[in-house]
């Protein structure tokens, strides 16, 4: 987390402040930043889903190779059209959208699943858990603001944290959704 805050905050500060004078450049360094940025989200989802697991996490498994990658900047890319459709059209569509397709980085990483089937399978296994998720959401916005408010050190703590909580939740729905698809024996023998 601090090695990529010292290059992602960086870059994105000199993006922002290069805005007017160099709008190449500026472009270029947004660019850089955003795919960073992406990087260690899917970074982190790896982590947190070892950390879940109760597994060793090693440096070598950070990156997912290439194809991960693409698979979750498109999915990125299609997440946020989605939800900005939804923000359009009253807000409140975006808002569950936001929370139905949060998964998709996590299919991805772990099922290998291409960005509509990520995107698909998140709105399909959150059915009925929209409002535990807002809950969740609002509870590690909350959060990361505490950690924000400590001089931004706290967010060293708060960040993993939300990671870690996340993938807490996606276990626990991806858990329950097998119990639902285990057939249960009706033909137990009575003696």
């Amino acid at each position: 987390m601090v090695v990529a805050g010292l290059i992602y905050y960086p870059a994105s500060f000199l993006a922002h402040f290069l805005k007017e004078t160099n709008p190449v450049l500026s472009s270029v360094l947004s660019i850089f930043s955003t795919v960073l940025n992406l990087i260690i989200d899917l970074v982190l989802i790896r982590i947190s889903l070892k950390f879940c697991d109760s597994q060793k996490v090693r440096f070598s498994e950070f990156f997912g190779g290439i194809a991960i990658f693409f698979k979750f900047i498109f999915s990125s890319i299609l997440y946020g059209l989605a939800v900005i459709v939804g923000l359009v059209l009253l807000i409140i569509p975006g808002i569950i959208l936001g929370f139905r397709l949060q998964f998709y980085g996590y299919l991805i990483v772990e099922k290998g699943l291409g960005p509509l089937q990520a995107l698909n399978k998140s709105f399909e296994m959150t059915k009925g858990y929209t409002w535990q998720l807002f809950l969740l959401g609002l509870s590690l916005i909350l959060i990361n603001l505490l950690g924000a408010l400590a001089l931004f050190m706290g967010l060293l703590i708060t960040i993993p944290v939300s990671f870690l909580a996340e993938a807490r939740v996606y276990r626990i729905i991806i858990g329950n959704l097998h119990l639902k698809d285990t057939p249960v024996d009706t033909n137990v023998n009575k003696s």
